[in-house]
C-alpha cells in the first residue's frame, strides 16, 4: 500500500516517525512512571487492579498500532525496526503492569515492606533470566539478608532494567554484587560482553537515543536517591555502580 503512494511520502513518512522516536521513549517512562507512583498510592486502598486497567487501554492502543503499521511498512524498510521497538516497549510496560498487580503477599508480617538485598535482586532480576548466562550475586561478608531497604518499586524495576541489559549483552555471565560501608551501600552489575562502545559512555543514561532502557533506570533510581556510573571493566565487559547513601537503607527510602 505505502510502495503506491510514492517515494516522496514514504520519505515523509519515515521523517516523521524517526522524529517521534524520542517522544515514544518518553511516553513509555512517563507511563512506567504512572504505573509505580500509582502503586504506591493505591496500594494501601487495594487498587492496582484498576490502576492496571486504566493504563492497558492506552498501551493496547500502542499495541494495535504497531501491529498495523508492521503490516503496512515493507519488512526491508527502515522504519521496521522502528516499529518492531514500538510493539516490544508497549508489551514491555504491560508485563510491568502485570507485576505491579501482583505484589506478593504479606502474610501478616509488620516488616513486609522492607526488603532484603537477596530479596531485592531476586525481584529485579526475576524476569530477565536467560538460561545460557549465569546470574551470580554476591555480598559484602553476609548472605545479604542483614541489610535492608523499604520496598520501593522503582528499585526494583530500574535494577530489572539494568540487569536486563546485562543479560542481552552478555556472553556467559552476569554478576551482582553488594558492598556498603557507613556512607554508602553500591551494587555493581556487570557482564562478560563487549562492554558500553567508548564513544557513547559519556551520554549513556543521559539521552533517550542512546540507551532507553538506561535513561529509564537512571531516571527511576535516581528519583531514589542513587548516583549512577557506567564503565567497562580493564579485562572486558560493562560495568554499572549504583550508589545510595547508606542512611536510605537504615531509615527506608521515604
Amino acid at each position: 500500500m505505502i510502495e503506491e503512494l510514492g517515494p516522496a511520502l514514504l520519505a515523509l513518512f519515515g521523517a516523521a516517525y524517526l522524529g517521534r522516536k524520542a517522544c515514544r521513549t518518553a511516553t513509555l517512562l512517563t507511563a512506567t512512571r504512572l504505573a509505580l507512583g500509582r502503586e504506591q498510592r493505591l496500594a494501601a486502598l487495594g487498587a492496582l487492579a484498576a490502576a492496571a486497567h486504566e493504563l492497558g487501554s492506552p498501551l493496547s492502543t500502542i499495541a494495535v498500532t504497531a501491529h498495523e503499521l508492521s503490516r503496512e511498512v515493507p519488512a526491508d524498510s527502515p522504519l521496521a525496526k522502528d516499529i518492531a521497538l514500538l510493539a516490544g516497549q508497549s508489551e514491555r510496560c504491560r508485563l510491568i503492569l502485570t507485576k505491579l498487580t501482583h505484589r506478593p503477599e504479606t502474610k501478616g508480617d509488620p516488616a513486609h515492606d522492607r526488603l532484603s538485598l537477596t530479596s531485592l535482586t531476586e525481584a529485579a532480576a526475576a524476569n530477565h533470566l536467560r538460561p545460557d548466562v549465569t546470574l551470580s550475586v554476591v555480598f559484602q561478608g553476609d548472605n545479604g539478608k542483614s541489610l535492608k531497604i523499604r520496598y520501593h518499586p522503582e528499585i526494583i524495576h530500574g535494577l530489572g532494567n539494568l540487569i536486563q541489559n546485562a543479560m542481552q549483552y552478555a556472553r556467559h555471565r552476569v554478576t551482582v554484587k553488594w558492598t556498603w560501608d557507613q556512607a554508602a551501600v553500591t551494587v555493581m552489575i556487570s557482564d562478560d560482553g563487549p562492554g558500553f562502545p567508548p564513544a557513547l559512555l559519556g551520554r549513556l543514561g543521559r539521552s533517550l537515543m542512546a540507551e532507553s532502557g538506561l535513561f529509564i533506570a537512571k531516571t527511576l533510581l535516581g528519583g531514589t536517591g542513587a548516583r549512577l556510573a557506567f564503565g567497562n571493566a580493564s579485562e572486558g565487559g560493562a560495568q554499572v555502580h549504583v550508589i545510595w547513601p547508606r542512611r536510605l537503607f537504615q531509615e527506608g527510602i521515604k
